[in-house]
């Protein structure tokens, strides 16, 4: 058996009997923790190591990324589809300025980049379709961002 300690609102610690770490005699071996903003799992695998033996990322987990594969393969075809796929990089806090490279996009709280090399080309079409309008694509990313996060 085991238990869950929420220590606050930035982190969880899971302890599980007859498990413990380097530090302490049945201290938590699994931790979640959220700092600047970025959520990760600390696991202590081998209770002879001080340090945690694994680290993940937990960002691909956020319900802001559910159904992200499919935001970026749909084509643009119309302002609609504009203003949804836009809407969906926002939500994802995935947007970006589009003159940029976009394997070149770095998230400025991890460091890592906003998209995968997978994504970079499918990415680059959906840039060159949403310039296939009148509209300005700057301004309606700034619009729609402005709704979703305020001023």
């Amino acid at each position: 058996m085991g238990r869950v300690i929420n220590i606050d609102t930035a982190s969880v610690e899971i302890f599980v009997d007859g498990m413990g770490t380097q530090c302490e005699q049945g201290g938590s071996p699994i931790y979640l923790e959220c700092t600047d903003g970025k959520w990760e799992l600390l696991v202590w695998s081998d209770i002879n190591r001080e340090e945690a033996t694994h680290r993940i990322d937990m960002s691909g987990a956020l319900e802001g990324n559910r159904g992200a594969a499919d935001t970026i393969a749909t084509p643009i075809k119309t302002e609609q589809d504009a203003i949804n796929f836009i809407t969906k990089l926002a939500e994802q806090k995935r947007t970006f300025h589009y003159d940029d490279p976009v394997e070149t996009i770095v998230n400025g709280l991890t460091g890592k980049r906003l998209f995968t090399d997978d994504e970079v080309p499918i990415i680059n079409e959906r840039v060159e379709e949403l310039f296939g309008f009148e509209f300005c694509p700057f301004e309606l990313t700034m619009k729609i961002e402005n709704e979703i996060w305020g001023d």
